[in-house]
């Protein structure tokens, strides 16, 4: 569920950056594909096989979830609202 969120999140927000001309579109589709490919590796059912990693895993897998997502949403996504504030474009 979480990747069909992102990818429906994601396609948004670059239908978006295109209806806006946003010059950065291109690199923010190649991280958002980088993302949503990471999120394919993620293999909920092997938790039960991993017994003495479980929770490191998850750990792991929290940390990079959080850190991507604000260091994305706190730095490349805000520059997609200065640039309509910029251009005076309203969605």
């Amino acid at each position: 569920q979480l990747r069909e969120y992102t990818e429906f999140h994601f396609k948004d927000e670059e239908v978006l950056m295109e209806k806006i001309g946003y010059p950065g579109l291109e690199a923010q589709k190649r991280a958002h594909a980088a993302f949503v490919e990471r999120l394919v590796e993620i293999d909920f059912k092997d938790l039960d096989n991993m017994d003495d990693n479980q929770q490191e895993y998850l750990l792991d897998l929290i940390q990079f979830l959080l850190s991507w997502l604000s260091n994305h949403i706190l730095g490349t996504d805000m520059k997609i609202g200065e640039f309509m504030r910029e251009h005076n474009i309203s969605e």
